[in-house]
C-alpha cells in the first residue's frame, strides 16, 4: 500500500491497540470482580439479556456506517441520509427488544429474564446517535478520538458496575455497566466530531444503502445466530447457571481476541478496500493480515490455555472450576479461525455480499449442528466439537477465496506456521506446569518456557515477517513519540 496511507493505518492500529489493550485489561478485571460477587446464575441471565438485546440490534442493521466506510466519495446528503437510517432501525430494535421481553421470558423458562430484557432495551436507540460521527472517524483512520473513548466510556462503565455490584444490586450491576458504558460512548464521540446531524433525507442515497445493505441484513441475521446460538441454546436447555460457566469459559478469550486479532480487523475494511480492483494486491493484503492475526493471537491463546487452570480460579474465584477444560478446549478452536478471520473482509471488498451471506449461512448450520448434538453432552464436549467446526469453516473459506482472489496455498503458510509456533509454546508451557515444586515458581518456569518456545520458533520460521513487524511497531513508536495524532 502507499506508504502515507500504510503510515496512517500503523498509527490507527496503534491507537487502536492502546485502547483495547486498556479497555480489555480494565474489563477484564471488572468481570473478575463481579464474578466473585455474583452468582453463576446472576451472570448467565446477564449475558442472555445482552445477547438478546445484541442480536435484536444486529439484525436489523443495513451496515450504513459500513456504507460510508468502504464507498469512494460520501456527500452530505449520504452522511444525512445515514443517520436518520440508523436511527430508525435502532427505535425498532428497542421496541422488538420491549415487545419479545415477556414472550422470550416464559419460553426460556426465566421469568427474572424480562425485567433485565426491558432494561438493556434502550442500548440500540442510545448507540445510534454515534454510528455516523463513527463511520466518518473510521473512514479517515482517525482512531485516537475512538480510542480515547472506548477507553474513558469502559473505565465509567467498570467504576458504576462494580460499585453497584458492591451494593448487593445483583444482576442489575452488569445492567448498569452496560448503560453507563453506551452512554458515555455515544457523548464523547458527539464532542470529538464536528459533524452534526441535518434535517436532510436523500431517497437516492438511502436507495444505494439499501441495495448495499439488504444482502449484508442476511449475512447479520445468520452470523448473529452463529454467534449466539451456544447462548441462546444453553439458556434454553441447561438453565442460566451452565450458561454462567459458559460465559466465564469464553469471556477471558474474548477479551484475548478482542485485544489482539480485533485490533486489526478495526482497521481492516480500510486497508482492504484500498485494494481496488487489483487480485493480487487484495490477496498480499488478506496474507499479510492473516500472518499479523495469528502473530498476535496464537501466542496469546497459547498463553491462556496453558495458564487457565491458574488464571481462572485466580480471577473469578473457585467456583467457577467447570469453565476451566472448556476455556482450554476454545483457544484451539480461536486460534485456527484466526486464520480464516479476514476472509470476510475480502468477500466485502469485491462487494460479493450474496457469497459472504452464503457462506454465513452455512457455517451458521454447522454452528447450530455442533451445538445441538454436542451441547447436551456437556461444555467439555462442547468445546472440542468447536474446534472441529473451526477446521471445517477455514477449509471452506480456503476453497473460496482461492476462486474469487486466487489466494493460494502459499498465502496461508506464514499464519499457519505462527500458529504452529504457538501450538508448540502451549505444549513447553503445560508440560512445564505439571513438574512439581512451588506453585509461583513453576508457573514463572511454564510461562518462560512457552515464550522461549515461540520466540525461537517464530525467529527460525519467519524471520522475514518478524522483521516486518518489529519495523512496524518501530514505525507505530517512533510516530507516537514525536506527538503524532492518528
Amino acid at each position: 500500500m502507499p506508504g502515507d496511507f500504510r503510515e496512517r493505518a500503523l498509527r490507527g492500529t496503534g491507537w487502536v491497540a492502546l485502547s483495547t489493550w486498556v479497555l480489555r485489561l480494565s474489563g477484564l478485571a471488572t468481570f473478575a470482580v463481579l464474578g466473585r460477587l455474583l452468582l453463576p446464575a446472576e451472570i448467565g441471565t446477564a449475558a442472555l439479556a445482552l445477547g438478546v438485546a445484541g442480536f435484536v440490534a444486529a439484525v436489523l442493521d443495513l451496515g450504513f456506517g459500513t456504507y460510508l466506510v468502504r464507498s469512494r466519495e460520501v456527500d452530505e446528503d449520504d452522511v444525512a441520509t445515514a443517520f436518520w437510517l440508523v436511527l430508525a432501525q435502532a427505535v425498532a430494535a428497542t421496541a422488538l427488544v420491549l415487545v419479545l421481553a415477556e414472550p422470550l421470558a416464559a419460553a426460556l423458562g426465566e421469568p427474572g429474564l424480562a425485567p433485565v430484557l426491558r432494561a438493556v432495551a434502550p442500548v440500540a436507540l442510545l448507540t445510534a446517535p454515534a454510528a455516523v460521527p463513527t463511520a466518518l472517524l473510521l473512514r479517515d483512520l482517525a482512531m485516537r478520538p475512538l480510542a480515547l473513548r472506548e477507553v474513558v466510556a469502559g473505565l465509567v462503565g467498570a467504576v458504576v458496575g462494580v460499585s453497584a455490584a458492591l451494593a448487593g444490586a445483583g444482576v442489575w450491576s452488569i445492567v448498569a455497566q452496560t448503560l453507563a458504558q453506551t452512554v458515555v460512548a455515544t457523548g464523547l464521540v458527539l464532542a470529538l466530531h464536528p459533524w452534526r446531524p441535518r434535517l436532510r433525507f436523500s431517497r437516492p442515497a438511502a436507495v444505494r444503502m439499501a441495495r448495499f445493505g439488504l444482502p449484508l441484513l442476511g449475512t447479520s441475521l445468520v452470523q448473529q445466530l452463529r454467534d449466539r446460538v451456544d447462548q441462546f441454546l444453553l439458556g434454553a436447555v441447561a438453565g442460566t447457571t451452565v450458561l454462567g460457566y459458559w460465559a466465564v469459559a469464553t469471556r477471558i478469550l474474548a477479551v484475548v481476541a478482542q485485544a489482539t486479532i480485533s485490533v486489526l480487523d478495526q482497521v481492516g475494511l480500510p486497508v482492504f478496500a484500498r485494494s481496488g480492483d487489483d487480485d493480487r494486491r487484495l490477496a498480499r493484503t488478506f496474507s499479510t493480515a492473516t500472518a499479523y492475526a495469528t502473530l498476535a493471537l496464537g501466542p496469546a491463546v497459547a498463553a491462556v490455555g496453558a495458564l487457565s487452570p491458574v488464571l481462572l480460579p485466580l480471577l473469578f474465584g473457585p467456583q467457577w472450576g467447570p469453565s476451566v477444560v472448556p476455556a482450554q478446549l476454545l483457544c484451539a478452536a480461536y486460534g485456527v479461525g484466526a486464520l480464516s478471520y479476514f476472509a470476510r473482509a475480502v468477500y466485502l471488498t469485491r462487494g460479493r455480499t450474496g457469497l459472504d451471506l452464503a457462506l454465513t449461512a452455512v457455517a451458521l448450520v454447522v454452528h447450530v449442528v455442533v451445538v445441538v448434538l454436542a451441547g447436551p453432552h456437556g461444555l467439555v464436549v462442547l468445546s472440542a466439537a468447536l474446534i472441529g467446526e473451526s477446521v471445517l469453516l477455514l477449509a471452506l473459506h480456503a476453497l473460496v477465496l482461492r476462486r474469487v482472489v486466487a489466494v493460494g496455498a502459499s498465502a496461508w503458510v506464514p499464519g499457519a506456521l505462527a500458529l504452529g509456533a504457538s501450538g508448540a509454546a502451549f505444549g513447553g508451557a503445560t508440560a512445564v506446569l505439571q513438574l512439581p515444586g512451588p506453585r509461583a515458581a513453576v508457573v514463572a518456569a511454564a510461562v518462560l518456557a512457552g515464550v522461549v518456545t515461540y520466540t525461537g520458533l517464530v525467529r527460525l520460521l519467519l524471520p522475514a515477517l518478524l522483521a516486518e513487524v518489529v519495523r512496524d511497531v518501530r514505525t507505530v513508536l517512533r510516530r507516537r513519540g514525536g506527538g503524532a495524532s492518528g
